[in-house]
């Protein structure tokens, strides 16, 4: 039986979620990496230097490339995966990898209850047809992912905001440890540009800073893939450019030497105003969501307080007419580096079986990972 396992839904793309089973991986040498799908080359290089085990799904060559439509065979592709023959599961979780079997004691970082799920508005609208097929077609599912969120011996997740969705969705407590950002480099002089990296889907509001940066005639560069891209274009004037994916050579480049970045959506936590923070770069936010935890207004970005056109011009006139301290910005970054949260991860994961026996497999309230670590504060510079 291995020590360490560690599992994630599906490895098809490059996101933040991604980046966060990867991290769990490396935390912990040797240990196997459980998962429905894995397409080598749609995500990170890295995980080709882990051992990857798959469920059937994998034989599905078509869903590698396209996950979103196999979502109602994943609960039975992480039904095959279990019980996981290891003494401590990690699983990182956007569907549901939460609900893996375990020999062991099993815990789940939950990014959030899965939004396809929950918060079918984001796709299907609140009215009409459309919205009540989606309810009801979705119900069996939610009532799986409910069930599904019982099995772990401890929740954890990424932000305050996250914690908050989950305790209303499944009535659990889940600690919260911030996610893993790679440090970047900063640049020895900025650009003339405003930058979006982002999926391009609806609910992430692209179209604001597109709207803004054409309205204002300032350059704009949108880094991601996605449905929305041709809409996107069609609003954009001459200034700004879409790039598509990007290496990570490419896009250490673009966070160092922007104006500021703009998340424009509502995030559960969203990594990319860290990401520019740790190149020295401020953030522009909207005021909701994980915004409010990885933003410090004046300090290392902007937020503004209503999801308009008008609101986004006003907070990158801000931003380009504040001076920023790049080092404050930098320091602001620091609670997210890789080494803390590996460190947290793996005294969380050596301590917790006690509570695993202590919880008699019926889930904990707050305050072990404080426990665990000392009482730490998760954001300790707050």
């Amino acid at each position: 039986m291995n020590p360490v396992a560690v599992a994630h839904d599906f490895l098809t793309q490059r996101g933040g979620a991604e980046r966060v089973a990867l991290s769990m991986a490396q935390a912990f040498t040797g240990a196997p990496l459980y998962t429905t799908l894995y397409e080598p080359e749609g995500t990170f290089t890295e995980f080709a230097e882990i051992d990857v085990r798959t469920s059937w799904l994998q034989r599905l060559r078509p869903l590698r490339h396209n996950f979103r439509v196999g979502l109602p065979l994943y609960p039975s592709a992480v039904r095959s995966l279990g019980p996981v023959p290891a003494r401590a599961v990690v699983s990182s979780s956007t569907s549901f990898m939460h609900g893996l079997a375990t020999r062991g004691c099993h815990l789940a970082y939950l990014h959030s209850p899965p939004h396809w799920l929950w918060e079918t508005s984001r796709y299907a609208g609140t009215r009409g047809p459309t919205a009540r097929a989606a309810h009801a077609l979705l119900a069996p599912f939610r009532r799986v992912d409910v069930t599904a969120a019982k099995r772990p011996h401890l929740l954890l997740t990424n932000s305050f905001h996250s914690q908050e969705k989950i305790s209303q969705v499944y009535g659990r407590w889940a600690e919260v440890l911030p996610p893993p950002v790679r440090m970047r480099p900063p640049a020895a002089s900025v650009g003339d540009f405003f930058l979006v990296v982002s999926r391009l889907l609806p609910y992430k509001r692209v179209d604001l800073a597109v709207r803004a940066a054409t309205h204002l005639d300032v350059r704009l560069v949108v880094v991601g893939t996605g449905p929305e891209r041709e809409r996107l274009q069609a609003l954009a004037g001459p200034t700004v450019e879409f790039r598509g994916g990007v290496t990570d050579v490419e896009l250490d480049h673009l966070y160092a030497t922007c104006l500021a970045v703009i998340v424009a959506g509502v995030e559960d936590l969203g990594l990319v105003p860290i990401e520019a923070n740790s190149a020295g770069r401020p953030a522009i936010g909207f005021a909701r969501g994980g915004a409010l935890e990885t933003i410090r207004h004046g300090c290392s970005g902007v937020l503004f307080d209503e999801p308009t056109v008008d609101a986004v011009e006003e907070a990158m006139v801000r931003a380009t007419q504040q001076t920023w301290d790049r080092e404050e910005i930098r320091a602001h970054a620091q609670r997210w580096s890789e080494p803390e949260f590996q460190r947290r991860l793996r005294a969380l994961v050596e301590g917790f079986p006690r509570y695993c026996r202590r919880c008699g497999g019926q889930g904990l309230g707050p305050g072990p990972l404080a426990g665990l670590l000392g009482g730490a504060d998760p954001y300790p510079m707050r």
